[in-house]
Parts: structure tokens; C-alpha cells; sequence
């Protein structure tokens, strides 16, 4: 499932191109300061990071962006130049509630943006989830929020039904 919507998102990108382009110029300043937030949990900063808005995009791109929080793009799908990026979707309730406030979010978005990088340092999906898994156990022993919240979404995370079926392959 996942490499079906990595590679309808490569095949779209051609498409998205000027609103990819466009993006690091049209982010709130909320958003920065947001998303400055959560990259200061991570262990290593991401090369660079955008926050693309999906309408701006056209509309079988735009369906396809208001399902997602992030994505990373394949290089061989598409020839942009510069560092390797992580592209955040405006309209992620995720990427709201941390432009709004939540401490609780911001750890979320923290390990959303660590699984996108660990797909950028050459991870499949199965290993981004695993990072972000471990990722988040760190925040759980860490206490970054009331233990019982944070268990809970580590258990979410862990049983993802993908993960079930990529694993019986």
C-alpha cells in the first residue's frame, strides 16, 4: 500500500512542481515556529524540511496531500535540485494543533518527521516505522507526556495494519 501511494505520489509530483517550488516561501510564520518546536526533539535536525500547501496543487493532487502529514520524494522520480527534503502538508490536523500549541503534537510531528527521514537515509517503510517506533519509546520513557497518553499511541504506532501485512510477505 505504501509503495503504491510513494509512487502515485513521484508520478504526481511533475504536476506539483511549482507549488513544491513555492514552498518554503509561503509558510506561516506559526508554522515555522511549530515546526522549529518539533525538530528540537529529534537527535539529528533534518537537511531541510517544506511545508507545501495542497491548495495550491490541483485536484487529484490535493485529495491525495489532505490524506497525508508528510512525504518524502524518490530523487529518481523526479529532478529537483538541492539537499534531499521532508515535505510537510499545510493542512495536517498534526502540523494545526502544534501551529495552535499542543505540546503533546509536537512529539507527534517530531516522530513524523523522524519516519520521513529515516525514508530519505534509504529506510523502507518498515524500517521508517520501526525509527519512528523507537523514536517514540524514547519519548515515553522521557515522559513527554502523561504516561498513559503516550503508551497508547506508542501501542497505536506498533500495530499499524500494515505493518501485519508487510509482514506476512
Amino acid at each position: 500500500m505504501q509503495s503504491v501511494i510513494g509512487s502515485l505520489l513521484s508520478l504526481v509530483m511533475a504536476v506539483m512542481a511549482p507549488a513544491v517550488l513555492n514552498a518554503d516561501r509561503n509558510t506561516p510564520p506559526t508554522y515555522d515556529r511549530a515546526i522549529s518546536r518539533a525538530i528540537e526533539h529529534l537527535p539529528r535536525r533534518p537537511t531541510r524540511l517544506v511545508v507545501i500547501d495542497a491548495n495550491e496543487t490541483k485536484p487529484g493532487v490535493r485529495e491525495m496531500l489532505l490524506k497525508l502529514d508528510a512525504f518524502t520524494l524518490r530523487q529518481d522520480a523526479i529532478a529537483m535540485d538541492g539537499p534531499k527534503a521532508v515535505y510537510l502538508v499545510k493542512q495536517s490536523t498534526v502540523l494545526e494543533e502544534v501551529a495552535n500549541g499542543s505540546r503533546f503534537y509536537e512529539y507527534v510531528l517530531a516522530s513524523i518527521i523522524w519516519h520521513e527521514m529515516a525514508h530519505l537515509d534509504g529506510a523502507d517503510e518498515r524500517g521508517a516505522r520501526h525509527a519512528e517506533e523507537q523514536l517514540w519509546t524514547c519519548f515515553v520513557r522521557d515522559g513527554i507526556s502523561d504516561q498513559i497518553t503516550a503508551l497508547r499511541y506508542l501501542n497505536a504506532l506498533m500495530k499499524r495494519p500494515d505493518d501485519r501485512l508487510t509482514a506476512s510477505r
